[in-house]
């Protein structure tokens, strides 16, 4: 019996690493200096808390400081081969609009991306001017 809630206690104890290595929470504040688009919400140029939403950390939030605008999204993970030297929003650009796209953490291979909008898709195929901007977070 004793053994038997070790290897209990063991495999739950992996499966709570596994978990939280890969539920990795964001929280930063940035910058923005355009307004931009998450999801359908528009929202204005100014400083921004982007944080993860519950345990899972799918659901982003991404929150004006002064307006108190909140923009929630879930967020898909994905990797890179090199980790993120410091945190960051990267932001799409077709001519004069702007989508929140990636959302990456300090010295993390893995980030969160938004998916694209059916607005953002109708200006991918209508145009050739689209630029990947990146921004640094404050923190």
């Amino acid at each position: 019996m004793k053994r038997h809630v070790l290897v209990v206690f063991g495999l739950m104890t992996l499966l709570a690493l596994g978990t939280s290595a890969f539920a990795q929470t964001i929280q930063m504040k940035a910058n923005i200096p355009f307004d931009f688009v998450v999801g359908n919400k528009a929202l204005p140029a100014g400083e921004y808390v982007v944080k993860s939403a519950g345990i899972s950390s799918q659901a982003l939030v991404i929150q004006n400081v002064s307006s108190k605008q909140i923009a929630t999204m879930l967020a898909n993970e994905v990797e890179s081969l090199q980790p993120s030297a410091g945190s960051k929003l990267v932001f799409h650009q077709y001519g004069g609009d702007y989508f929140l796209r990636e959302v990456w953490g300090k010295d993390n291979a893995r980030g969160r991306e938004l998916p694209r909008s059916r607005h953002e898709e109708e200006l991918a195929k209508a145009t050739t001017d689209h630029s990947v901007i990146e921004l640094g977070a404050l923190r």
